[in-house]
């Protein structure tokens, strides 16, 4: 009775598993030929946080132009080289279509590795400007969607909160010409519990997002106001090979819990900035 009792609850989970993934691509429309940036603060964060986010948008079948712009490769000098490779490896094995769409920044003193200090916004807005230009607007630049976290940074995590309010920064020192042109989302941070659900938080995520989502709010570019992604078991373990397989300078012990356990893994919800 207990390996029936077994099988059974893992059967409805495979199930209600299919069903939610059915349920969220069905009510969802996506970006397409767009120009994409995911701004994130190390190697590893496009994989630990917001890897259904990038198996999504840089799905072939969407057509996006999806890049990574990375702000540190790390604390210690002699993984730097390492690190940005593992990114690449990564970014590859979650759908990017080309190296060149990696770009991490190696500048210690103006970003420096640290979970308690906060870079300056003025210098995320210069690596902004320089890595694209000052008008996004001008044709040929970009980018039309830019993504990051939001203000609680996942984990409270200095460097990751300063990359919203470096994007937002470069956005609010455009002309609303240039400003309009950019749709900024972050990721939403839940609480403890949640972020600790792996699979379980999906139909939470997913109700909420059904009360919050303003289907009218979708601008004339084509952008709505919130998104949620849900990966299907081929996209999950994709997911986790992007650490297992990618990432291994950073696969201590502690990061095999993260990869079992964090929703962020299986769900992305985001949430539009308006600047």
């Amino acid at each position: 009775m207990g390996l029936i009792s077994l099988a059974a609850i893992l059967i409805g989970i495979c199930l209600g598993w299919v069903a939610l993934y059915q349920i969220v691509k069905s009510i969802s429309s996506y970006p397409s030929n767009k120009h994409i940036c995911l701004l994130i603060a190390h190697p590893d964060d496009e994989a630990m946080f917001f890897s259904p986010t990038v198996i999504r948008l840089a799905d072939p079948t969407l057509n996006n132009t999806f890049e990574i712009l990375c702000l540190c490769p790390g604390q210690e000098p002699t993984l730097r080289s390492s690190r940005t490779s593992e990114l690449i490896h990564s970014a590859s094995n979650l759908g990017l279509d080309s190296p060149k769409r990696v770009t991490v920044i190696d500048d210690e003193d103006s970003f420096p590795d640290s979970m308690t200090i906060f870079w300056s916004a003025e210098k995320i807005a210069k690596v902004l400007s320089s890595h694209f230009s000052t008008e996004p607007a001008a044709p040929g630049s970009g980018p039309d969607m830019l993504i990051t976290f939001e203000n609680h940074g996942i984990s409270s995590h200095a460097n990751h909160i300063s990359l919203l309010h470096g994007a937002t920064y470069w956005l609010k020192h455009m002309s609303a010409q240039s400003r309009n042109a950019v749709a900024l989302y972050s990721l939403t941070t839940t609480n403890l519990v949640r972020k600790y659900t792996s699979l379980l938080d999906a139909p939470l995520s997913l109700l909420l997002y059904l009360t919050r989502h303003n289907s009218a709010s979708t601008t004339a570019t084509g952008f709505a106001d919130r998104y949620i992604f849900f990966s299907a078991f081929s996209s999950y373990r994709r997911a986790q090979r992007s650490m297992t397989a990618c990432h291994k300078s950073q696969m201590l012990w502690f990061r095999y819990g993260w990869i079992a356990l964090s929703r962020y893994v299986s769900t992305n919800d985001l949430q539009r900035i308006n600047v």
